[in-house]
């Protein structure tokens, strides 16, 4: 059996300056077909996303989620994941490269607002949320729909006391490919307005990480509360 091409191979492929040899490795290889196809798929996004922050998250992020929601995957996928820890792949970097800078001239753009504002609106999706440490319920997150149609996302939950960090939340989608912060949460209950066009059902997870002040806007892989939006 021929020897699968690296990372580095398959994002030149993916890019579509792949020397022959990977090129004829993935047409013939399904595993590797499979994952270009989502680097394709991956970098279409972040293309398309506009001011949507997508970044692709951490293996661990990834590892968790599976083991939280999902059922048990396929052989293929247990490969692919595995191979989704080597993050030193040009792929990464130059999604995740793009991706930062979209958050970057993003975030400052979200309006939070906390302190239990009374938001008038509908609820159009909802989820309990847990402690991933114990599965202890640890609040609500629901989706308010205003009247004007724009989307906020409140969070009620009990804030983890985090030193020399701060707590995100996020919403992730069911591929766990793609993920957007919408802001740090700064005590027990948040409203987080969601970018106008985004598709909430599409990116259902939220999730609350322990971020470091380290400047680095992706996800750091620690996170802490979750739960998963119902409509």
């Amino acid at each position: 059996m021929s020897r699968h091409p690296d990372d580095d191979a398959l994002a030149a492929v993916a890019l579509g300056d792949g020397v022959s040899a990977d090129v004829a490795h993935v047409d013939s290889c399904a595993a590797c077909r499979i994952e270009v196809e989502a680097y394709v798929d991956a970098m279409s996004r972040v293309a398309s996303a506009g001011a949507v922050p997508l970044t692709a998250p951490p293996a661990r992020v990834w590892d968790a989620i599976v083991a939280d929601i999902a059922e048990p995957a396929p052989a293929v996928v247990d490969e692919l994941a595995q191979r989704r820890e080597r993050r030193g792949s040009r792929w990464f970097v130059g999604v995740a490269a793009a991706a930062a800078g979209v958050i970057v001239g993003g975030v400052g753009a979200v309006a939070i607002v906390s302190g239990g504002s009374g938001l008038d609106g509908t609820v159009v999706a909802s989820a309990p949320l847990a402690s991933l440490a114990d599965d202890a319920p640890a609040g609500t997150a629901e989706v308010v729909q205003r009247d004007d149609g724009s989307e906020v996302l409140v969070i009620d939950t009990t804030s983890v006391p985090v030193e020399d960090a701060y707590l995100e939340v996020w919403l992730i989608d069911t591929s766990v490919e793609g993920m957007i912060s919408l802001g740090p949460l700064t005590g027990d209950h948040a409203e987080l307005v969601i970018p106008a066009g985004f598709d909430v059902g599409a990116f259902p997870i939220v999730d609350i990480s322990v971020e470091p002040l380290d400047g680095v806007p992706t996800h750091s892989g620690d996170s802490v509360t979750r739960g998963v939006l119902e409509q």
